[in-house]
């Protein structure tokens, strides 16, 4: 028998006689929390490591009350000190919080969706509000190394043009709702190349001013967005023409290769 497993049979034997290693509480033995490090070198290790406010907040014996044999049932539930949040409600913690002892440490198993919404409201409120390919997914689907893992968007979707990258993604879509796409102003025109090559092609091509602009700076905004001419152009024919030709295009024909 080695030195380790005497020093830790005699610690418990003196801690249950009542010797000076104990302290008293109305009469009765108690274990010291300064004994568990005897026997139990693992867990104060992962609490030192990554115990949040298993560290700070509790000790051994506030979650383990006695030990074995004079006690039987020493693994507490969660419950008993998490309780008074919708998260706290949900069954089988260590599916996710597999080591007590390193509670943030969470391991996310597939298909996982409702446990997260417990405490991530506003990602799903955004992915109910509107439908789309996102909408199905289960949060696990992309967040699955590990909690607060944030995925880059390129390791599921072809990018627009070879030199985008994530953070370009971000400045049109949200990851929640990735619909409606929101283009702006200083977003380059190549990105939106990947669906209408041919009027970028056509715009960059062209002779008037319209071709030094990018497509965000007229289709600003909500994706798809067709601006008046008016927008940018004060009326610049007499009014008897432009009530005669009150299209700006029955004339200019196409915005993106004016001919006019």
């Amino acid at each position: 028998m080695n030195i380790r497993r005497i020093t830790c049979i005699v610690a418990l034997a003196l801690a249950f006689t009542g010797l000076p290693t104990i302290r008293s509480t109305a009469g009765a033995a108690e274990l010291n929390q300064g004994l568990c490090v005897l026997c139990h070198d693992q867990a104060p290790r992962d609490i030192g490591e990554a115990g949040g406010r298993h560290q700070s907040a509790v000790g051994c014996l506030d979650c383990h009350e006695g030990h074995p044999p004079r006690q039987a049932e020493i693994i507490p539930t969660c419950s008993q000190c998490h309780s008074g949040e919708a998260h706290f409600t949900l069954e089988d913690c260590f599916s996710c919080h597999s080591n007590p002892h390193r509670p943030l440490e969470i391991k996310i198993g597939s298909q996982v969706t409702a446990p997260c919404l417990t405490c991530h409201e506003e990602p799903g409120r955004q992915l109910k509000e509107v439908s789309t390919r996102h909408s199905v997914l289960s949060c696990s689907s992309c967040h699955q190394e590990k909690h607060g893992a944030v995925p880059e968007c390129l390791l599921c979707h072809q990018a627009h043009e070879p030199s985008m990258t994530n953070a370009n993604c971000k400045t049109c879509h949200q990851a929640h709702q990735p619909a409606p796409v929101l283009v702006r102003a200083d977003m380059p025109s190549v990105a939106c190349s990947a669906c209408h090559d041919e009027i970028v092609q056509t715009l960059s091509a062209g002779k008037s001013r319209h071709a030094g602009l990018t497509c965000g700076s007229c289709h600003q905004g909500d994706h798809r967005t067709v601006p008046a001419c008016s927008q940018c152009h004060e009326q610049p024919h007499w009014k008897g023409l432009a009530d005669k030709f009150p299209n700006c295009l029955d004339c200019h024909v196409d915005p993106h290769d004016l001919p006019i």
